[in-house]
């Protein structure tokens, strides 16, 4: 509230002039008030607010601004996946709001890895010397972005990255896997050659038949089939 003593009425006025959605109104009539709803972010600017009546005025100075709330914080990714050793930088991608804006972490971050306060960078290297998040698959933070007026949060998982690429090569590597692999092949080979010897059974004695002009005994036509093939 805005107050003045002095014999009224009183004529009230501003300068430079109010935000737009901003107006000042009497309240009674030694008081004011500045009101309204402000429809854009505004900086810091200071205000001279002059109440005058017909024997003189008086001036007071108020600073103002019209700041939003932090919105709409993304990352590139929510999932950061992470290697001992190897340093990784991730930052904001889109923020809306007024700055300043800080931010902070709703938990503590894996060993060697940290939150720029300022920029809301996620930057560092894990260490080999933190067991605790190294035993762990992932963990869960939100990170959030505040300002005077308001604040956001954004989740991101952290992920041990070299955990989960070590069960992949080592199923892909399993020596298990591989003989399985190998035994159908074989046995691919096996139902191939077994196919081929049952056409030629089929066809070769035929071929003799009409060859010879005679019938061979079975066991003169098995002979002629093997040596056949192995001329061929």
């Amino acid at each position: 509230n805005l107050t003045v003593a002095g014999q009224p009425p009183f004529e009230w006025t501003v300068a430079p002039r109010l935000p737009p959605g901003l107006d000042i109104m009497l309240v009674d009539d030694h008081s004011a008030q500045i009101l309204g709803v402000p429809q854009s972010e505004e900086h810091s600017v200071e205000y001279a607010v002059c109440a005058r009546n017909r024997l003189g005025s008086s001036v007071t100075h108020v600073s103002m601004s019209v700041m939003t709330q932090p919105g709409m914080l993304a990352y590139p990714t929510n999932l950061l996946q992470l290697t001992p050793g190897v340093p990784v930088r991730l930052q904001v991608g889109t923020l809306e709001g007024s700055r300043p804006i800080n931010f902070k972490c709703d938990q503590l971050l894996p060993q060697g890895l940290k939150l720029d306060a300022k920029t809301g960078a996620v930057c560092g290297a894990i260490s080999l010397g933190d067991p605790s998040f190294l035993e762990r698959e992932e963990m869960v933070v939100n990170i959030y972005a505040a300002n005077t007026v308001g604040s956001c949060v954004f989740e991101l998982t952290i992920c041990n990255g070299p955990r989960s690429a070590f069960h992949q090569t080592e199923a892909a590597t399993n020596p298990k896997s591989i003989q399985i692999r190998d035994m159908r092949i074989l046995t691919g080979q096996n139902e191939l050659r077994k196919q081929k010897e049952t056409e030629r059974n089929s066809i070769l004695p035929h071929a003799i038949l009409a060859i010879g002009g005679r019938v061979l005994p079975p066991d003169e036509q098995q002979v002629d089939m093997y040596e056949d093939e192995e001329e061929y």
